[in-house]
């Protein structure tokens, strides 16, 4: 149920006067003093550069990848690589320059659903396999260091089913 009225204005009074805290808080030194007006922007202006810095420095990492990613579509091209794999490396260069990284999983997700499951396209469905198999060796490395037992139950019960999908590839 929501809040009544007298609730919500009592909430709002009370984020106010945290708000005023806090801003008074910043406006004090660490003696105890006042800021000046120059000090608060000045106080402003390094955080707005640190902020500044934090983006570009990740933009260039960006940059960087995408470059490294150029190189490797170029060499697979030339190698014969499967498309599906140039294409998501393609798209991933792609997002990088848009900053949306959060979008490769969609993608990924959908071609394999798509080409793989769904159309059955040997190049996607090799990738699929591929996965699983990384996926299974995690599993049998985990399975080997692990010392709780039930916890080793559930990870054998993992491994089987990770087989036995690989045996319907």
């Amino acid at each position: 149920m929501g809040l009544s009225l007298e609730e919500y204005a009592a909430q709002q009074e009370q984020q106010g006067i945290e708000q005023a805290k806090k801003d008074f808080a910043d406006d004090q030194t660490t003696d105890g003093a006042a800021r000046s007006p120059l000090e608060r922007q000045q106080a402003q202006t390094r955080e707005d550069q640190a902020r500044a810095f934090d983006v570009y420095k990740q933009y260039q990492q960006n940059i960087m990848l995408t470059g490294q990613l150029d190189t490797e579509i170029i060499k697979g091209l030339q190698a014969g690589e499967p498309l599906p794999s140039l294409f998501l490396k393609a798209m991933k260069a792609f997002y990088l320059c848009k900053g949306a990284e959060n979008a490769l999983p969609i993608i990924e997700n959908t071609l394999l659903t798509v080409y793989g499951t769904g159309l059955k396209e040997a190049e996607v469905r090799a990738m699929q396999a591929d996965q699983i198999q990384q996926r299974l060796d995690n599993l049998r490395t985990a399975y080997k260091s692990e010392t709780n037992d039930d916890d080793r139950k559930r990870l054998q019960q993992a491994i089987r089913m990770h087989e036995k999908r690989l045996e319907n590839f």
